[in-house]
């Protein structure tokens, strides 16, 4: 990606539809269910740059520890 950043965003999202990509055109993605942010994994990385408290909120975001 040259270090440049792409945000793609579906505009036609209904239930049920499937979706195909190709598993190299994924760099990145976050999905959020029940409040819970699933996904996101470049966020990791940076928790511990953050404020203690604003990295706490981020993680009790997580759908996975």
């Amino acid at each position: 990606m040259n270090g440049r950043m792409i945000i793609s965003f579906p505009t036609d999202v209904k239930r049920g539809r499937i979706w195909k990509v190709k598993r190299a055109d994924i760099s990145n993605w976050m999905l959020v269910r029940d409040d819970k942010t699933h996904g996101n994994y470049t966020l990791c990385p940076l928790l511990k740059t953050m404020k203690p408290q604003e990295a706490e909120v981020r993680r009790a975001q997580f759908a996975e520890p």
